[in-house]
């Protein structure tokens, strides 16, 4: 009803039907992405790059969109595929490209007067029609694996994170924390030392007063300004 009502207000044409598809297509669009980059934006990772003071633009071009870049590619993909059954439909009702122009839709509509007798008026468009729309939809498929960035990590072939992964993503050496007061100082950390790969999870585990939250804090860089 949205293609008519468009149409209707900005007139047939090939163009103007692209426009109103196009149109039609950004809420449907819109929506999934919005709902895709939620998700992403809840994940640890995300809060982490808060917590370091990087910026909303910074967070959301290199963490946020690499990531949900296999579903736009997919989504504006079937979109299209979609898309093109759209405005093929609008040019066969008349609406969308008008004679000469050459369109499928149009030529299915034009070629329905000489099915009898000239089949292949039909039969070409509407194949060549078919095979654009389901090559459409196999290239997103297609995308989306090659794109999926955990695939991609997975084997070392998305920008430059094999690189990263290839070292330690987080090491700590021979970490020593002190409290200074009154009273003289407390240590409360002495020679921590450990690293982390990727994929790895470390648990600290101790009793309550060991030092798990102040070995935490330390490499934050979030300690009181009395601790050194």
């Amino acid at each position: 009803f949205f293609f008519f009502l468009v149409v209707a207000i900005i007139g047939v044409g090939l163009w103007n039907v692209v426009f109103a598809v196009g149109l039609a297509s950004i809420p449907h669009f819109a929506r999934i992405i919005r709902s895709a980059a939620l998700q992403v934006k809840e994940q640890p990772y995300i809060e982490a790059c808060v917590s370091l003071g990087y910026g909303n633009i910074r967070i959301m071009f290199n963490h946020i969109l690499p990531n949900i870049f296999p579903i736009i590619i997919v989504i504006a993909t079937l979109d299209l595929g979609g898309a093109i059954i759209s405005i093929a439909s609008l040019s066969f009702l008349g609406l969308g490209a008008q004679p000469p122009e050459p369109e499928w839709g149009a030529m299915l509509s034009s070629g329905r007067e000489y099915m009898r007798y000239a089949p292949w008026t039909m039969i070409y468009p509407g194949l060549f029609l078919f095979l654009t729309v389901m090559s459409v939809n196999l290239l997103g498929d297609r995308l989306s694996v090659a794109l999926d960035a955990r695939q991609s990590v997975s084997k070392g072939k998305v920008w430059e994170l094999k690189k990263i992964f290839m070292n330690d993503i987080l090491k700590v050496s021979n970490l020593n924390t002190e409290f200074k007061s009154d009273y003289g100082s407390k240590q409360a950390l002495k020679n921590i030392t450990f690293n982390i790969k990727d994929g790895e999870v470390l648990a600290l585990v101790g009793e309550s007063g060991s030092g798990k939250t102040v070995t935490s804090l330390s490499i934050m860089g979030l300690l009181p300004n009395n601790a050194s």
